[in-house]
């Protein structure tokens, strides 16, 4: 083929393909993230009257990547527990469960935000002497009371000013003494005892814990036989 000063006509050739691109997710549900690569036609370019390229010039797959990690969504709030005391204040108490759903793994950063339990002050009916020994009144009765609330990281929920007896400065109920926060018994948190259907989970008249032996199998009191026991320690101290 010979040519002057007008333009040869050239067929458009394809060129080599590009390398794949980052996959588009690096998690998700299968086709959610895809990769691609691109080819042109310009190996050679055409010219003239050529004729295009007829291939395909982008490539797409499916990338084999992981589920993505979910974060726990709390359950509906338990029913306010009975007071824990028959005079004077005590505390109610409600719970919730981190799985509405579960976090999709152990990972801490999956976990429900927020606290696993509140608390409020009750007044029982019938009024306390006085205080035992090592506690003081408060018109304004403190939050948190006892080891327990501090040890779970209870939410108070103080909707009203309530008097009644508790330790002094910034000392916490413990087995019915006052104690420094740092004299504190560690705590051991199992999962909640699955509920019979007779009663509620957050107090409200269950099974009381099997006494002797101790509490809560081998490895020690549950949360929750801690946190009946803890009310039940202060309404004794009342």
């Amino acid at each position: 083929m010979s040519c002057t000063h007008e333009v040869c006509d050239v067929d458009g050739g394809i060129s080599s393909w590009s390398s794949w691109t980052p996959c588009s997710k690096t998690c998700g549900d299968a086709g959610d993230s895809v990769k691609s690569r691109r080819r042109y036609c310009n190996d050679p370019p055409v010219q003239g009257n050529g004729k295009p390229c007829t291939e395909e010039t982008v490539e797409e797959v499916s990338c084999n990547v992981p589920e993505c990690p979910e974060q726990g969504e709390w359950s509906s709030w338990t029913p306010w527990s009975d007071c824990s005391i028959t005079c004077g204040v005590g505390e109610i108490a409600r719970t919730r469960k981190c799985d509405n759903p579960p976090p999709s793994s152990p990972d801490p950063e999956l976990d429900c935000p927020g606290s696993q339990i509140q608390l409020k002050t009750c007044e029982a009916p019938q009024e306390c002497e006085e205080c035992d020994e090592g506690l003081q009144v408060y018109e304004c009765l403190k939050c948190p009371l006892t080891c327990t609330d501090v040890q779970l990281g209870v939410e108070c929920m103080e909707e009203e000013c309530v008097t009644g007896c508790g330790c002094p400065d910034d000392k916490l109920l413990q087995d019915g003494e006052c104690v420094d926060i740092e004299e504190c018994r560690c705590l051991i948190i199992e999962d909640e005892p699955e509920e019979t259907g007779e009663e509620g989970p957050a107090g409200a008249g269950g099974e009381e814990p099997a006494e002797g032996g101790g509490e809560g199998g081998p490895n020690g009191p549950t949360l929750w036989e801690l946190v009946k026991k803890d009310q039940q320690l202060q309404g004794k101290s009342q």
